[in-house]
């Protein structure tokens, strides 16, 4: 929801607006990537994005603790979340494993 609701923020003034929600299942993990038509993210706010309270917003648009509580969640599952340039459009990428119980159906825990 984090992903969507910065897209949302970051091209609502662009002449073309879209957001893509893809997913992926392999044997070991379930990939879900998120790419909007953003052109990136500045190489110097990469290395920010998702530290807590950082935000490229202006004042009182943004808290900064999306995608910091999106990143420390999906670690505390065993992923990771992380920011990726798709075909020159900004993207997101979560990967979280994939587990099988006894009847084989997936389970997400």
């Amino acid at each position: 929801m984090n992903f969507i609701a910065n897209s949302i923020d970051e091209i609502s003034d662009k002449n073309r607006r879209w957001i893509s929600i893809n997913s992926e299942l392999s044997y070991k993990s379930i990939v879900i990537r998120g790419v909007d038509s953003g052109a990136g993210i500045s190489e110097e706010n990469q290395e920010k994005i998702f530290d807590p309270f950082f935000t490229s917003k202006e004042v009182g648009k943004g808290t900064g603790l999306g995608l910091s509580i999106a990143k420390k969640m999906s670690k505390r599952h065993g992923g990771d979340i992380y920011y990726e340039l798709y075909k020159g459009n900004t993207s997101f990428v979560l990967e979280l494993p994939r587990y099988l119980n006894k009847l084989n159906t997936v389970q997400i825990e």
